[in-house]
């Protein structure tokens, strides 16, 4: 079955080092990374708030927030999102996977 190939081979490349890394890099991401994108978000979002904090929101809400950011702010608001939600997945599965294993 593929899920205990999967985890024969994270346990295989779980060697300390491997391990050792991952917790690094986990605490470098949580201490340094993620403090900087709560201070950015929260510079950008003022008082206008942030769709990714709000579980229901309307298309109204929406285009007010979007209006509030400005070109520039909806600019960075992307491209701070993408970055952050593709690699924070990554660091946290790295370290998850090879703690486990």
């Amino acid at each position: 079955m593929i899920v205990d190939k999967l985890s024969k081979w994270l346990y295989q490349i779980s060697s300390g080092y491997v391990t050792l890394g991952a917790v690094v890099i986990f605490i470098l991401f949580t201490a340094l990374v993620l403090p900087g994108q709560s201070a950015s978000s929260q510079s950008q979002d003022g008082y206008t708030g942030s769709p990714d904090l709000s579980i229901y929101y309307s298309a109204e809400q929406l285009y007010d927030i979007a209006e509030a950011y400005g070109e520039q702010g909806r600019a960075n608001y992307i491209r701070v999102r993408f970055t952050f939600d593709l690699i924070w997945p990554l660091v946290y599965t790295f370290f998850l996977t090879t703690t486990i294993s």
